[in-house]
C-alpha cells in the first residue's frame, strides 16, 4: 500500500505503527507518531493500523539548551 511518511511517499506492507517503525528502521525512543493529524499514544502503535493514503509522521524530540 501506498502513505505518506514524514511528506513522503512510501509503499509498505506494515499492519500496524510498530510494524511501520521497525520496517523504517526508526528508533522508538522519544518518538512521537502521528498519523492523519492524531498523535497516537505508544501503548497503541501494536493495534493501530495503518492504511492506504495514511499521512505518518515520525517525530523525535531532541535536547538542548
Amino acid at each position: 500500500m501506498e502513505i505518506f511518511l514524514n511528506g513522503k511517499q512510501v509503499r509498505t506492507d506494515s499492519c500496524s505503527l510498530a510494524d511501520l517503525s521497525r520496517e523504517q528502521h526508526v528508533k522508538t525512543e522519544s518518538l512521537i507518531i502521528e498519523i492523519n493529524g492524531t498523535i497516537v499514544p505508544e501503548k497503541e502503535w501494536k493495534t493501530h493500523p495503518v492504511s492506504t493514503g495514511d499521512q505518518i509522521e515520525f517525530l523525535h524530540f531532541v535536547g538542548g539548551g
